[in-house]
């Protein structure tokens, strides 16, 4: 029997375990299609040689794929900070029931590997890309957003996984997977992250066919390089310090008017979130009915041994008719920089 019978075999119980798990509405929250492409995955050892997998440039490779994830990133949290931000909230639970996707991944990407480098047919990998699509939409939520990311994800690995090797291929697929989970990146729509998933894949694409030159990886390697490297993961520490909530230091956008002159609407301002600093006439943010506003402390009184806060908008006649407790703030005013966060 030919390597390709084999890897068509091969294709054809992956398709099918797809569509049992796509009729049955993911069984078992992907467990089945788990076992079963482990179960295929014991069978690519038995069927075909095992290949040796590609190394060449791994560590490069993976570093490049983390120099776009930062880059990425970084202009992610400028636009963030542009527009209203608000960081995700770390779900232990959630990231628990991702484990199986994660184990998917890994198999997915082992299978498409070992049958892309014992096939030069085109329309057998074209196959075996489509073949692996359908997984991946067995297993996914909200297809009809992801899909279009799916289908190119599958694409970007099947080009590159022969000269990759499937290690940074994985790498890459579980951080654009999970990184939306960690509690000090922005919080994104389901629409942004496939977008982004797209733009991602698009850019490693161009980034290999660029990088196939030996000279071009050269280029790539030189200090100036490294320089600007350096700068822009600077540059995202920086905003993950000031944007993200868990440090000392937060950036927030005003949505409203509530404190003209003094702060407009769009401005960006710097709070700082030692609450020992909050006193009279100080301006303020805070959450009320799980709406941000910022507002000038008016009056603080004590009731039952509680600080409660009063508060009053530079442009409003009347001072707010709800009292804030201590715990409500976010953080005291310390700078802002006028009209930078205008984009909505």
């Amino acid at each position: 029997m030919s390597n390709n019978t084999k890897i068509m075999i091969i294709n054809i119980l992956t398709i099918l375990v797809a569509s049992i798990n796509i009729f049955l509405n993911n069984l078992l929250n992907g467990y089945f299609v788990l076992l079963s492409l482990f179960i295929i995955s014991i069978l690519l050892t038995i069927f075909l040689s095992n290949p040796k997998v590609t190394t060449k440039r791994l560590k490069y490779n993976i570093l490049d794929i983390s120099l776009i994830l930062i880059i990425t990133f970084t202009f992610l949290y400028l636009f963030s900070i542009l527009t209203d931000f608000t960081s995700a909230k770390f779900d232990f639970t959630s990231l628990l029931l991702k484990i199986p996707f994660i184990l998917n991944i890994i198999l997915i990407e082992r299978i498409r590997y070992y049958t892309i480098i014992k096939t030069n047919n085109l329309y057998l990998k074209i196959l075996i890309t489509i073949s692996l699509i359908i997984v991946y939409v067995s297993i996914s939520s909200n297809i009809s957003i992801y899909l279009l990311p799916i289908i190119i994800n599958n694409i970007l690995c099947t080009y590159l996984t022969k000269e990759f090797g499937y290690y940074p291929l994985i790498y890459y697929l579980i951080i654009i997977n999970t990184y939306y989970y960690l509690p000090f990146l922005p919080n994104l729509s389901d629409n942004y992250k496939s977008l982004i998933n797209t733009i991602l894949s698009i850019i490693i694409i161009f980034r290999y066919n660029y990088n196939i030159n030996e000279n071009n990886i050269k280029k790539s390697r030189k200090k100036g390089w490294l320089i600007i490297y350096l700068i822009i993961i600077i540059l995202l520490f920086t905003l993950v310090y000031y944007t993200s909530g868990i440090f000392k230091y937060q950036a927030i956008v005003v949505r409203n008017d509530t404190m003209f002159p003094t702060i407009d609407n769009g401005d960006i301002i710097f709070i700082n979130k030692d609450m020992d600093l909050v006193g009279k006439d100080d301006i303020i943010a805070y959450y009320y009915n799980d709406n941000l506003i910022v507002s000038r402390v008016y009056e603080i009184k004590v009731f039952d041994n509680e600080l409660y806060y009063y508060t009053k908008g530079d442009n409003d006649i009347y001072t707010n008719n709800y009292l804030i407790k201590k715990e409500d703030i976010l953080g005291v005013l310390t700078y802002h920089i006028h009209k930078l966060g205008l984009l909505k």
